[in-house]
């Protein structure tokens, strides 16, 4: 009951994350004068948004397991696109064209979530393992 209650400040710092990590990516990735800290920093934030990202969506309704599993599968492979800070240069003009698009959409997501109600039995192993399955519709045989 507590984590349900906890649920709208652990989105919300997710978000904010999320939006460190962008401007981290766009600001600093191949920066001449990037420092050891900041590469720290970024590998820990990478690891704090999937941590963050698995523990909230476990209490989601079951309804968006399908969408939720999507957007974790991009989220990790944007971010594993990325595995430095430590590069040549920045980004050029189409990756970071294509880094912003995909990570506005994850960002919308985020935002989408204020609006649902967390469900009261995410954390149950029977809520978990119902999450974690994939709606199949019945074909019309």
């Amino acid at each position: 009951m507590f984590e349900v209650q906890r649920y709208p400040k652990r989105l919300e710092h997710l978000i904010n994350q999320w939006t460190t990590y962008r401007s981290l990516v766009l600001n600093r990735m191949g920066a001449p004068d990037l420092r050891n800290e900041e590469e720290k920093r970024f590998l820990s934030l990478k690891g704090h948004v999937a941590e963050d990202l698995t523990g909230l969506t476990l209490w989601l309704p079951p309804a968006l397991a399908q969408e939720t599993q999507a957007h974790q599968r991009g989220i990790t492979s944007l971010m594993g696109r990325y595995p430095t800070l430590f590069t040549d240069r920045p980004l050029d003009e189409q990756n970071r064209t294509e880094f912003e698009r995909s990570w506005h959409d994850h960002f919308l997501y985020f935002n989408r979530l204020k609006g649902i109600k967390p469900d009261r039995h995410g954390g149950e192993p029977r809520a978990m393992a119902a999450a974690s399955q994939v709606y199949i519709p019945p074909t019309g045989h």
